[in-house]
């Protein structure tokens, strides 16, 4: 709990199924919004659904992120990012 709401953590993520996840973004492997992501890097989405979405490629869960207006707020843990 952080600020008196739910946060999700990146190990709940990871043994989340995107049919367990009301709120699902699937990203092609090859597409380069997935290294980003890796990176912590805010990216825009083509939703109209806002808050915590679970992000993934080729239904394999990576993380959690917020989106609010179009623009994907990354919750990927800053520890596990690429450099």
């Amino acid at each position: 709990i952080k600020k008196k709401r739910f946060e999700p953590s990146g190990f709940f993520a990871r043994a989340t199924t995107p049919d367990e996840c009301d709120h699902w973004i699937d990203l092609e492997l090859q597409d380069p919004r997935v290294v980003k992501y890796l990176k912590c890097e805010t990216l825009d989405v083509d939703t109209n659904t806002e808050g915590i979405h679970l992000v993934g490629t080729n239904e394999f869960p990576l993380g959690w992120a917020k989106i609010k207006k179009g623009r994907l707020k990354n919750k990927y843990s800053s520890s596990w990012r690429w450099l």
